[in-house]
């Protein structure tokens, strides 16, 4: 994929944010249910346990490449980490406003051995995580937040919007990263996450209100 192709996919995820909203206020006029074992609950649980393994993953990659001496990679992975860990913490809520009971395998701090990843040097980690992005935002992620439409959920819907939409974010951000990955200035670079929703941001695509959640600039997490 071509850098031109890659910058304008945050764009796309913010239309396709808009339009979903849409979506999710006309099916909340018509039901709003509360109902533990539905579908949306499924899809939550679903999204939830991949959270949990990929923030344990960005903690282990960023401890790697500050180990290495890649001071930027280091910083990308633990803005990469704190949003996956946003999107787990807005899962478990709504699954508690759903009815349902935090489940202790989603602790992300300290994962089962099962959710550990595997690791190798940074450029490949950064490779094997870009790819793993783009799985989540293209063919996870849209049946999670269909199975939360079709049920009728808000809480669902909202939470596993904002993290594909972040999915999408991460996938560009590590894509541009490895493009420059040898040049000097890449050491350099640094990062910002929503603490709301767990959109992440270059210092390219930085923008003072979240376009997810609206959140402001001044709130975000430096890394």
């Amino acid at each position: 994929m071509s850098l031109s192709k890659r910058i304008v996919l945050p764009a796309a995820v913010c239309l396709a944010a808009v339009a979903i909203t849409v979506m999710i206020s006309s099916a909340e006029r018509r039901r709003n249910p509360n109902d533990p074992g539905s579908a949306a609950a499924g899809a939550l649980h679903e999204s939830a346990l991949g959270k949990s393994r990929l923030a344990a993953a960005y903690r282990e990659y960023a401890r790697v490449a500050f180990a290495e001496g890649h001071l930027g990679a280091g910083r990308l992975f633990q803005a990469l980490a704190v949003s996956e860990g946003i999107h787990l913490k807005n899962h478990i809520v709504a699954l508690k406003n759903m009815g349902e009971k935090n489940d202790p395998s989603y602790d992300h701090a300290n994962p089962p051995a099962h959710l550990m990843p595997e690791v190798s040097d940074t450029r490949n980690n950064i490779y094997l995580s870009s790819m793993g992005e783009k799985r989540q935002f293209i063919h996870i992620h849209p049946s999670l937040i269909d199975r939360a439409l079709n049920d009728h959920s808000r809480y669902a819907a909202r939470t596993l919007l904002w993290a594909s939409g972040s999915d999408a974010k991460h996938y560009n951000l590590l894509t541009r990263f490895l493009d420059r990955f040898d040049a000097e200035e890449s050491g350099d670079a640094h990062f910002w996450v929503c603490p709301t929703c767990g959109n992440t941001f270059g210092e390219e695509g930085l923008e003072g209100y979240c376009p997810f959640c609206m959140t402001h600039q001044s709130k975000y997490l430096k890394f």
